[in-house]
């Protein structure tokens, strides 16, 4: 069945058709059922709405780069169609109708190439995550080549993909081929997903929903930022145990398990967040700002230190072992215990 025909039928089916964003495409099945079915999730908060103005006045920075260089851009600013059905959305409307959903996505530009106009998508990556996009691609962040693919699919033609580090200002531009066709222009990037594979999932996902049930959650690193994380959270999955280790089930340390897990997460997320800021901020201190405050946040900047520490291997090279003993001391009981998640076992 071709698109216009599925339009026609999806139009007669009204208001039972239901909506999916191709930005989301490669979100977990569990996150996309949620969202159908309207759990909530905690409010937005300042620091998060702040810094979803600064990626957008970083997208235009970026878009101003590639029109330096001579590109002619398309761009909308806030969707006429979506204002209609009062939604705040920017970009360029692009949909994809199916028979159960509608898909709909925004561009953020058109890029115009000799006398076509092509999709553009332009990604606001702080130092490590640039880094490693660099180095891998969308092999590391399969949302993105989810998304990506839809566009190509809505526009039936090849795009420019657009990799700006907030950090440096380095700016990276690549291709992305549909059904064979390419730019040959820039280096290009290798998908990691097919839409048919997307259509798929949200087919599977639709029935769930039409259920109203929830399909088993993924298991990816994706996890970490997930806003729906407590869906998962009260769900005990069997997981083989090696036979030195007793399994116990009481409910308070099941839960404990759990809330175990979920705290590492988040302290492995923290880590990675709190490194990408230090990075920011000795940057501005390097450019003469060697204190300021911002944001409720003091900086103080000291230069470059090493760490200095005393090496037991060299020490006992040096010195007698006798003599070495007596410098060693005890200190206060600890309790000894070693917690791993247990996938991490062979």
């Amino acid at each position: 069945m071709d698109r216009t025909a599925v339009a026609d039928q999806t139009q007669r089916i009204g208001s039972r058709v239901r909506t999916y964003r191709m930005s989301e495409a490669g979100e977990c099945s569990r996150v996309l059922s949620a969202q159908q079915l309207g759990y909530e999730t905690s409010l937005p908060t300042e620091a998060g709405r702040k810094a979803l103005e600064y990626y957008s006045t970083l997208e235009h920075v970026a878009a101003n780069m590639i029109q330096s260089e001579g590109y002619q851009l398309q761009y909308v600013g806030k969707c006429p169609i979506c204002s209609q059905n009062g939604e705040e959305r920017q970009g360029i409307h692009v949909e994809i109708p199916h028979i159960m959903f509608n898909l709909i996505g925004h561009l953020d530009r058109r890029i115009l190439i000799g006398s076509i106009w092509y999709p553009l998508e332009i990604k606001c990556l702080g130092r490590f995550s640039f880094d490693k996009f660099e180095r891998k691609g969308f092999a590391e962040f399969p949302g993105y080549a989810a998304q990506e693919v839809c566009y190509l699919e809505a526009e039936q033609k090849p795009g420019v993909y657009a990799v700006l580090n907030r950090d440096t200002g380095k700016l990276n531009k690549y291709e992305v081929s549909h059904n064979g066709l390419n730019l040959n222009l820039f280096p290009k990037l290798e998908f990691t997903t097919t839409f048919t594979d997307i259509i798929s999932k949200l087919e599977k996902v639709e029935l769930f929903v039409r259920d109203n049930e929830l399909p088993p959650g993924s298991d990816s690193e994706s996890c970490r930022y997930c806003r729906y994380k407590f869906l998962c959270l009260k769900e005990v999955k069997e997981e083989p145990v090696t036979s030195d280790i007793v399994e116990v089930t009481l409910p308070s340390l099941v839960e404990a398990a759990q809330l175990w897990k979920e705290g590492k997460q988040y302290e492995r997320m923290a880590e990675e967040r709190v490194e990408q800021v230090k990075q920011v901020f000795v940057t501005h201190a390097k450019a003469g700002n060697d204190k300021f405050k911002v944001g409720g946040v003091s900086v103080s900047y000291r230069g470059q230190r090493s760490r200095k520490y005393l090496s037991e291997t060299k020490l006992k090279e040096l010195v007698d072992e006798t003599i070495l003993s007596k410098a060693y001391l005890e200190g206060k009981i600890f309790e000894d215990i070693s917690i791993k998640p247990l996938k991490e076992e062979k």
